[in-house]
């Protein structure tokens, strides 16, 4: 969009759009994991102190973490939202159990499961 913000958009096997989630400013570095069965995905972007453009660029000391939103895929529900540290530049800082009812994400340096209720099944919209 004009003012930067990204979409993260699911759309079912039949192409039909399932649900939208817009992001406030611009992500930077996002990344999407899903999880093995497809019924959770985690979007991972950096925290940082200001609005990052040509004219304002990132330096190290403007990343304040990186935050990490983990969704329900059928319905776009946001299940939980977590800070991970450090950050990682490549990201890997998240993953999802194959049952997406685990995620285990890095928190001050050590691994922190979270569990998580089942996820709901994947309706397939009517044509």
């Amino acid at each position: 969009s004009a003012s930067g913000a990204r979409n993260l958009v699911a759309i079912g096997t039949n192409g039909h759009r399932l649900w939208e989630d817009s992001t406030s400013g611009t992500p930077v570095w996002p990344l999407v994991v899903m999880a093995p069965d497809g019924t959770r995905l985690a979007r991972e972007t950096l925290a940082v102190s200001h609005p990052i453009s040509a004219s304002s660029p990132l330096e190290s000391e403007d990343i304040k973490g990186q935050l990490v939103e983990v969704f329900d895929a059928a319905n776009g529900q946001v299940v939980l939202k977590a800070t991970a540290t450090p950050v990682l530049d490549a990201g890997g800082n998240v993953a999802i159990s194959p049952s997406g009812r685990r995620v285990a994400l890095i928190s001050a340096g050590a691994i922190q499961v979270f569990e998580l209720s089942a996820p709901p099944p994947i309706a397939d919209p009517a044509h």
